[in-house]
């Protein structure tokens, strides 16, 4: 479908995004924003002047509320008063190594804070849509090589994958249990999980992530450390998985058979390892050197972890635009202006998100 037709099903609708605060949260809402929803957002407070949420200004608007998602009174309220037509769940604790050291706060946000989101539509009859954002690294991961299928077994050693495979399970079963209906006349709430792979993008200043840790690093002169040069995975530009998760809304309002679980993912070209997205990166950011970490390889992450993603360009009508190197060079783009002329880059996001999505109506994608 055309990105008018998508902007012409969102105008209006009132949409909630939880996880507002964060790196895919803040462009999902400029995204909706500029499509003429009526968005709001809860989430934690950001953690610096520096987030996407704040440059972008959102922290002004009235329609943002931070609060923890755990807190059930105050979420059950908040739904009430707002009523949503479709709900984004993005909060989360999103971090591998964090979950390690704060394996409590992990399970806490992202497996009772979506069990509180669900339990408030159920106790109230409400029935909206909502597409429930987890992760790739929900899969049971015998790092085989095989690229997973929805179908393929959940698992996670870590806390944060394991939680994420628990909030899979978990919607599962409310879905089946209180929000699927057998009677074709009876509207029922519509619910669909997204397992998308890793993001990049402008505006990421998450601890221990590749591309903020390399933008840190050349921005004070120094050299990128790698600490799993061999590792690979599923890259893609933000706005890729973003689009997805706008397309399966409109696509669950059109019938409960997207009910589902789906994997949103770049091309297998795409899926590289962490060396390469380095020499990509200073190739695209046009100086700087790296060096591999001495004790590479010794954090407990997977090293091999790619996509199958069938499923949503056969139903979903989706498929990437950008290839690696394009969405190297929109992320490094965002990020040199940035460090240039930081008033600016507010502007620049919307040019981006203008300049990305006219690529679904190209020629070559249509």
């Amino acid at each position: 479908m055309s990105i008018a037709d998508l902007k012409s099903f969102f105008q209006n609708k009132r949409i909630l995004i939880t996880g507002h605060t964060g790196f895919k949260g803040s462009w999902l809402y400029a995204i909706l924003e500029s499509w003429g929803a009526e968005v709001y957002g809860l989430g934690l407070a950001p953690k610096s002047e520096n987030d996407l949420f704040t440059l972008l200004g959102i922290y002004d608007s009235d329609k943002s509320f931070i609060h923890d998602i755990s807190d059930f009174t105050y979420l059950e309220n908040l739904i009430l008063q707002i009523k949503p037509d479709i709900v984004f769940h993005l909060a989360a604790q999103a971090l591998v190594l964090k979950s390690y050291a704060n394996p409590v706060e992990t399970f806490q946000t992202n497996v009772i804070g979506t069990l509180n989101l669900l339990e408030v539509f159920r106790k109230h009859q409400l029935k909206p849509i909502i597409v429930n954002i987890t992760t790739d690294k929900c899969y049971a991961n015998p790092e085989s090589g095989k690229a997973f299928q929805e179908d393929d077994p959940l698992g996670g050693k870590d806390p944060y994958s394991a939680s994420k495979a628990m909030v899979e399970i978990l919607s599962n079963s409310y879905y089946q249990s209180f929000f699927h209906s057998s009677d074709i006349t009876t509207t029922s709430l519509r619910l669909a999980t997204v397992r998308a792979g890793n993001v990049i993008g402008g505006g990421d200043w998450s601890e221990n992530r590749l591309i903020p840790d390399f933008v840190n690093s050349l921005s004070r002169g120094e050299e990128i450390v790698l600490r799993n040069p061999d590792s690979v995975r599923p890259w893609q530009f933000v706005l890729e998985p973003l689009y997805a998760y706008c397309l399966l809304a409109y696509k669950l309002s059109e019938a409960d058979t997207y009910c589902s679980a789906w994997n949103i993912g770049p091309e297998h070209s795409s899926c590289i390892r962490v060396l390469d997205l380095a020499k990509l990166f200073l190739e695209e950011w046009g100086s700087g050197e790296y060096r591999v970490a001495i004790n590479s390889g010794a954090d407990p992450e997977s090293k091999l972890l790619t996509l199958d993603s069938t499923k949503a360009k056969n139903e979903l009508g989706w498929r990437p635009v950008l290839d690696i190197k394009q969405a190297i060079a929109m992320t490094a783009a965002w990020y040199k202006v940035f460090l240039r002329d930081k008033a600016a880059i507010k502007d620049f996001t919307k040019d981006q998100l203008k300049n990305f999505f006219a690529l679904y109506d190209s020629p070559r994608y249509v």
